[in-house]
């Protein structure tokens, strides 16, 4: 079995670094989950864009579901028809659009060879049309996740600026690093400015290097991302430099009379 995920994991690493798309890995936290995460895509879909939206969601509900609606069809059901995988495309207002892929993620294990392949086939068509796609992970825990989430070539924490926030960006960063990974982007969600959003990802990142060595590779609030911010942060170049006084001996100690999350 762990033979066969690393043969899937290693095929949909080499299909995610054909570009177009850039893909990504996402990572939602706090109350409002789903709805930064449809922010960020419409976001990104007016700067650089059409965007998909793929969600995997094996740990928790998927993004119509925490919308209160019903969950869409998912890309297993379209095995071995391109036609049909492409009707499951959910069109969605603002240039993104929506697959979900639950199902998928959890079946692709007990598929045989043969059907593997075509899912993944079916699913490399469906992201030619597209500039940039998200793979989300919900908002449970992604320890146990699929080969869809954890061959993106780079990841992000949507990180909303409360403690349930903090404290979820934390446990994510632990999944990301059980993943393999060294280093994960914040796009930070609400705050009162800047200078909050600054001191909230300083103390992230402090915790982040005691618990897990896991590094910044460049942060953005939601507010003001463009196409830079977001090349920087999940570009193959290594990630976004980080201000003066940000080296990793330095993080996680809070100036005096900042905020305490």
């Amino acid at each position: 079995m762990r033979e066969m995920l690393g043969d899937q994991a290693g095929t949909l690493r080499r299909l995610f670094r054909q570009r177009p798309p850039a893909v990504c890995t996402v990572f939602s936290t706090g109350e409002g989950w789903a709805d930064h995460t449809m922010r960020l895509a419409r976001r990104l879909a007016r700067a650089s864009g059409p965007v998909l939206v793929v969600d995997e969601a094996v740990s928790s509900p998927t993004l119509p579901e925490a919308a209160g609606a019903g969950r869409t069809a998912d890309l297993l059901s379209a095995l071995g028809s391109t036609e049909r995988a492409i009707r499951l495309i959910v069109a969605l207002p603002g240039g993104v659009s929506y697959l979900n892929v639950k199902a998928a993620a959890l079946a692709l294990p007990l598929l045989d060879e043969m059907r593997r392949e075509r899912l993944l086939r079916l699913f490399q068509t469906l992201l030619r049309p597209f500039e940039t796609v998200l793979v989300h992970a919900g908002r449970g825990e992604a320890a146990d996740a699929s080969p869809f989430l954890t061959s993106a070539p780079s990841a992000v924490v949507l990180a909303e600026l409360s403690a349930e926030g903090v404290r979820e960006a934390v446990a994510r960063a632990q999944d990301a690093a059980l993943q393999g990974r060294s280093r994960l982007g914040v796009v930070t969600v609400g705050g009162r400015d800047a200078q909050e959003a600054e001191t909230f990802v300083r103390e992230l990142q402090g915790v982040w290097w005691r618990k897990v060595s896991l590094r910044l590779a460049g942060w953005c609030r939601l507010e003001a991302l463009d196409a830079a911010a977001w090349q920087a942060m999940t570009g193959d170049d290594g990630g976004m430099a980080l201000p003066k006084g940000w080296p990793p001996t330095r993080l996680g100690h809070a100036q005096a009379g900042t905020r305490s999350w």
